[in-house]
């Protein structure tokens, strides 16, 4: 009957999974064949790579990284290198004194639109519509979240994962960003709205969730990062980064 072909189908599939995880488990990570040795190190992880061995590709500078995510790459390279060295990994590479150095600045924010969702997983059982039902800092700030066809209160877990959701959707828009190397003067504007939004995650973290803020900034250095970026590029007005400098450095 129709409830039996489910269920052994269900199964099959279950089947098929537990087949496929056990050969990635048990077979040793592909090795380089000779095409790729020949074309230089291949800078991506190899089903079967233990995590203490991900992304251990050598260290490539971005002349070196072809490709339409080279400037990505080469930002998230700088990144696990040292995420204490936000000048490094902020300041724009000599290339682009010869190219859109608004194309650096997005790929920046791109970064940190992905980088962000890590803290806020950590607010799961911390930052709730009990705990927090509404977005804000400290009471002179309050935020109404913009991802609606009317910006209105949203509870903060809310407001968080409306902005990151609609943060992604406009860096990604083709509209908005038909190019990764050139950006359109009406969408520079775009940027400025993102970034002050997104400050306000680090905001509520640090003035609702310090515990869960210092833990995270300790490892990641994420806020001093955004901080530096922010200010460097004038994308926010410095009274509005209302996070201690001595909280993030």
């Amino acid at each position: 009957n129709a409830e039996y072909m489910g269920n052994s189908s269900r199964n099959r599939n279950n089947d098929e999974r537990k087949s496929t995880c056990a050969l990635v488990m048990s077979d040793p990570a592909p090795q380089q064949t000779q095409s790729e040795t020949r074309q230089g190190p291949v800078r991506r992880n190899r089903p079967g790579t233990k995590e203490a061995n991900l992304n251990s590709w050598p260290v490539m500078g971005l002349d070196e990284s072809p490709g339409a995510f080279a400037v990505q790459e080469y930002i998230q390279q700088l990144i696990r290198e040292d995420p204490k060295n936000v000048a490094k990994i902020c300041d724009p590479h000599p290339s682009f004194d010869n190219r859109d150095i608004v194309a650096w600045q997005y790929e920046h924010l791109r970064q940190i639109i992905l980088d962000l969702n890590f803290i806020v997983i950590k607010f799961e059982n911390v930052c709730t519509p009990r705990t927090c039902p509404m977005m804000k800092a400290t009471d002179a700030y309050k935020f109404l979240c913009a991802a609606h066809p009317t910006a209105r209160s949203c509870t903060a877990i809310d407001y968080m994962l409306h902005t990151l959701d609609n943060a992604a959707a406009t860096v990604n828009s083709n509209k908005h960003f038909p190019s990764r190397a050139k950006i359109v003067p009406k969408s520079k504007e775009l940027l400025s709205q993102i970034v002050r939004r997104l400050y306000r995650i680090f905001a509520h973290a640090y003035f609702h969730h310090r515990e869960v803020f210092e833990e995270f900034e300790n490892e990641y250095h994420l806020c001093e990062r955004f901080t530096y970026f922010a200010t460097k590029f004038q994308l926010m007005a410095p009274k509005d980064l209302i996070v201690p400098k001595d909280a993030i450095q």
